[in-house]
Parts: C-alpha cells; structure tokens; sequence
C-alpha cells in the first residue's frame, strides 16, 4: 500500500513519496500509431482498443463536446452543464 507521507530534501525535485521507486515502472510503451507514451502496458493496451484512430463515441447531450473517455465526458457534464441548487 502506498504512503502519503512526504520527504524533503532541500530543493523540490528531491520530493518523493515513500514507496514510490516501488510502483515507477523503468520503462515506457509508446504507441506506434500516434506517438503517445505510457508507463504502463495495460494502459497503452487500451489506449490502443478505445482511442488510438477512433472518433469520439461519446456525445454531450446539452452542446457540440465529444469525448473518448467516459471519465472526461462525466467531468464536462459536471462542470458546464450542471446548476447547483441555491438551498
């Protein structure tokens, strides 16, 4: 399980968190097709099957916006079309 504590060590580059160097994979996996990098392969994997030379399949009911990625398409419903409610 991976810390929260930070250590400091005079300048901010050498902030890290405990158990970090465990998880930060020593290479990357670039797509082939447009260039992006991953640290993971299974991130690239998907990159590959969902986006790379695809259209957005998402469609903002409300305006023009498209997304690839249900998580961005959550997010903009969230911020420019969501009204709170004055309580």
């Amino acid at each position: 399980m991976r810390s929260s504590v930070i250590l400091v060590q005079g300048a901010l580059e050498d902030v890290m968190l405990f158990g970090e160097e465990c998880y930060k994979p020593s290479e990357t996996f670039k797509c082939q097709k447009c260039g992006k990098m991953y640290r993971y392969k299974g991130n690239l994997q998907a990159h590959l099957k969902f986006e790379c030379g695809k259209k957005p399949s998402l469609q903002c009911p409300h305006c023009s916006y498209r997304a690839k990625q249900r998580s961005n398409f959550k997010g903009h419903i969230a911020l420019r079309h969501f009204k709170p409610i004055d309580l």
